[in-house]
């Protein structure tokens, strides 16, 4: 039977990389969401504009 195994890379190796894997990819979502709450915070501010200029001129 083959072994795939290099000599060195055991069982640890693996869960480390992987673990570096998984805190890669949640520290990208995160930066992500960022950009996306920023751009969702600006839309909400210049709809509550919106509204607060239409109550004035409507006064």
């Amino acid at each position: 039977m083959l072994n795939y195994r290099t000599r060195g890379a055991g069982r640890g190796s693996a869960l480390a990389a992987l673990a570096v894997v998984l805190l890669m990819t949640t520290m990208s979502a995160l930066l992500a969401a960022c950009n996306t709450t920023e751009g969702f915070g600006e839309d909400v501010q210049s709809a509550g504009r919106g509204i607060q200029h239409s109550a004035e001129k409507n006064k």
